[in-house]
């Protein structure tokens, strides 16, 4: 069934629109110990990214619940983006984290920022909407690390500057690098 629909949307091309439903509701995180070709993948999860410091739902059980520890660990979410409709145009995005180590952003296969601490960017040009954008965020805490936050946000254009996280309802486990038409496959997401 998944070839026919793969076949489906190579012949339908840019002429048709080829549109079903996708998966909503947060990325799809990977959870592991170290880094790089030794690392152990532990856990893959549709999440939102929003893990404070302290509280409900705060980074550290998180890791320790996944990957049995704060300290040396990887997590790399990706997935898609929504850009609704009227909502097209320069948009800020906002890491708060508390790791003394790196992470990465990317948006349609372009790498955003990369550097420790909390980062934030701003005229990030999403200029079509009710369109789906590739995303990925890669996340790394040292060998020292004794507590962690994982916090994205999103500030809309033409608003002025209102952090707020991103709902999950714009966010999905899917990704499809950047293509307009998008293809539910069977299987994908699950």
């Amino acid at each position: 069934m998944s070839m026919l629909c793969i076949a489906i949307a190579w012949w339908w091309g840019d002429t048709h629109e080829a549109y079903t439903a996708p998966v909503i509701g947060g990325m799809r995180g990977y959870y592991s110990k170290g880094r790089g070709a030794t690392a152990e993948l532990k856990t893959a999860v549709n999440e939102n990214i929003n893990f404070p410091l302290s509280g409900p739902g705060n980074f550290n059980s998180v890791l320790v619940s996944r990957v049995d520890r704060v300290n040396d660990i990887q997590v790399y979410w990706y997935g898609a983006l929504y850009v609704p409709p009227g909502a097209a145009g320069n948009y800020g995005f906002k890491l708060d984290v508390n790791t003394i180590e790196w992470s990465q952003i990317y948006i349609d296969g372009e790498k955003r920022w990369f550097g420790s601490g909390d980062r934030q960017i701003s005229g990030v040009n999403l200029p079509d909407d009710n369109r789906w954008y590739d995303f990925k965020l890669l996340y790394n805490t040292s060998s020292s690390q004794t507590d962690a936050q994982a916090q994205l946000y999103w500030d809309l254009p033409g608003g002025g500057t209102v952090w707020e996280t991103i709902p999950a309802g714009n966010m999905s486990p899917q990704s499809w690098a950047g293509d307009k038409d998008i293809i539910t496959i069977p299987g994908m997401g699950e």
